[in-house]
């Protein structure tokens, strides 16, 4: 879980900047963050300039009611730090929306003391947003210099609603991540398919590829061809964070198996290498697993296809002799419950159905009778 912390006042400014010092050390020790930002909200410019950590820029070190107190703070006067925090929310909460970690972000903290001032007074006025759509907030109360956490409350996807609306990854459009207008011209992908890898076919029969080989996989099939807004959906997907997309995407997986009458007995998505997994907090195609067979109502496996070994990303292969060999062996289940049944496999991209294929090939080994792959898109 990563969060993204707001110091309110000089207490709260301090608390927050010893969350980025863990951080860094954090970060140095061991090559991880905990945290997605951390900012500074004052309106005593001096108590900004004194913290060691945080990024020394204001859109971090945020400085608000500069034109009333000319930067010398409110003193204890916990009144005048609300009115000039209700005067600069939307300076706070843009700077939050436009933070490089943002969309890493699970939780919010914020920070204040109680011994009246900018912190005081702001705080109410800054968690306003989120208690609006029943959001806890964290308030950090002091005595005598001693700091402690009263509670931390988690950002739910009401709130993200509320404060971050939902952008097209096609147009820019606040609402949804694929508008009406996008959703209409996205790039479905059409026959005549090679039955087998489901690639593009004029004739509509096995490729030459599958032709020269026997397959663990009876068949490839992707929604889209992968460009344009869902290429844009796949990558804030998998590249930033952006998992409130998943259910959308998946809704299109939904509808294809349906429309075309996929009948299987397990969902399995591709599992990615642990190391990997960690790095990135999530199994992509294990999201759109999920919430399809949520739809289908269809038993999932999230954790009986495991990778081993360390291998390139796929991404970064450029031959099918590449890919193919990146993978070999790559994937083992040993889950007896396949035995005689129907797998369909989901990944979010297929370029030459390399991966697909590996974890075939330990599917049947565990006794699967059929895999099937579905995919998002695939790269043509």
């Amino acid at each position: 879980m990563k969060l993204l912390v707001i110091g309110l006042g000089q207490c709260g400014g301090r608390i927050a900047d010893r969350f980025a010092r863990l951080n860094k050390r954090g970060h140095a020790l061991r090559g991880m963050d905990t945290l997605a930002g951390v900012f500074a909200v004052n309106t005593d410019v001096t108590d900004l300039s004194g913290l060691r950590t945080i990024k020394p820029d204001y859109k971090h070190r945020i400085l608000i009611g500069a034109q009333r107190t000319n930067g010398h703070g409110v003193g204890k006067i916990s009144e005048l730090g609300a009115e000039i925090a209700n005067e600069d929310v939307d300076k706070v909460i843009d700077a939050i929306r436009t933070a490089e970690g943002f969309y890493e972000t699970d939780a919010f903290l914020l920070a204040a003391g109680a011994a009246g001032g900018t912190g005081s007074g702001s705080i109410g006025v800054l968690t306003s947003p989120f208690s609006a759509v029943n959001c806890a907030s964290a308030v950090t109360r002091t005595q005598r210099g001693r700091e402690t956490l009263r509670r931390v409350g988690s950002l739910s996807g009401g709130v993200l609603d509320c404060l971050f609306p939902r952008v097209c990854v096609g147009c820019g459009k606040i609402g949804d991540y694929i508008c009406a207008r996008c959703a209409a011209h996205l790039p479905v992908l059409d026959g005549p398919l090679c039955p087998r890898c489901g690639q593009p076919q004029v004739s509509g029969m096995l490729c030459p590829s599958c032709a020269a080989k026997l397959s663990p996989v009876s068949s490839i099939r992707s929604v889209f061809r992968f460009e344009g807004a869902v290429r844009n959906a796949v990558h804030e997907l998998k590249y930033h964070n952006l998992r409130a997309i998943a259910p959308t995407l998946a809704a299109y997986l939904t509808e294809y198996a349906r429309q075309r009458e996929v009948v299987a007995d397990v969902i399995v998505p591709v599992p990615l290498h642990p190391q990997r997994l960690r790095r990135r907090g999530y199994n992509q195609s294990g999201l759109l697993a999920r919430a399809l067979a949520e739809s289908l109502a269809t038993p999932v496996f999230m954790n009986s296809l495991k990778r081993s070994g360390v291998q390139a990303s796929q991404a970064r292969t450029s031959t099918m002799t590449e890919r193919l060999r990146n993978v070999a062996g790559a994937f083992t289940c040993a889950d007896a419950s396949f035995s005689d049944k129907r797998i369909l496999l989901i990944d979010d991209v297929c370029t030459t159905g390399a991966t697909l294929e590996a974890c075939a090939v330990a599917l049947r080994a565990a006794g699967a009778s059929d895999v099937f792959g579905l995919t998002v898109a695939r790269e043509v």
